[in-house]
């Protein structure tokens, strides 16, 4: 693990990329019709350096295989299937169909199973969750934690693919929060791969979490 973030670290230095320049938001309000939601999370998501798609209901499991494919991903961390898109609750066969093994993302209370377990999930090549709100004008996504919602998913893996429907969408954070059905306990608001940066402003992805994210909306 130290090797491969020394390497991460040496690589950005190497193209010393710089950090993005902010964008200023587009003023929306709560009645934008879905497609001005959609349009605007995507230009201010690739500005951080995420990847956006979208797939027709029919095609999402496919999709998600193709995908898992390219990334020549075989052990893969995924939320359970009532925490996905509906068009997503053939994907865990799916994946073991592929081929691909799901990995237990539960963590034991015994201190030796439980570095046992971490560092089994540590070799996870692909983290595939559902998300609970996509805030256009910040280019994030809102994801809560729980029973069959592993954080680890969005966070120790190198890739995160993350799957959204079209009425996820809301223009602010302010506008998703309502929705919130009870109080959780943890919601992290995604945005873009893991970024650092060192006092010379050079960028450096996946140091802290997932390198790539794509979104694929769902529809």
């Amino acid at each position: 693990m130290r090797d491969a973030i020394v390497s991460s670290i040496r690589q950005s230095l190497n193209s010393a990329r710089a950090l993005p320049h902010a964008h200023t938001p587009i003023p929306l309000h709560p009645d934008s019709d879905r497609e001005t939601l959609i349009a605007q999370f995507a230009t201010e998501w690739l500005a951080l350096g995420g990847q956006f798609e979208r797939v027709k209901n029919a095609d999402a499991v496919r999709r998600a295989i193709d995908l898992l494919r390219e990334k020549r991903a075989q052990r893969i961390l995924v939320w359970e299937p009532d925490s996905l898109p509906v068009a997503l609750a053939a994907l865990p066969q799916a994946l073991r169909g592929a081929g691909m093994i799901l990995m237990d993302a539960s963590i034991p209370s015994e201190a030796a199973s439980r570095r046992a377990r971490l560092a089994e999930i540590e070799s996870a090549d692909v983290g595939i969750t559902g998300a609970d709100g996509v805030i256009a004008q910040i280019g994030g996504v809102a994801v809560k934690s729980g029973p069959g919602r592993s954080r680890l998913a969005s966070l120790i893996v190198p890739t995160h693919l993350i799957f959204v429907t079209r009425d996820q969408f809301y223009a602010t954070l302010a506008d998703w929060w309502p929705n919130v059905n009870a109080e959780p306990s943890n919601v992290t608001v995604i945005a873009g791969p893991s970024r650092t940066s060192d006092i010379e402003r050079v960028l450096t992805l996946g140091v802290h979490g997932p390198k790539e994210t794509i979104v694929v909306c769902v529809e």
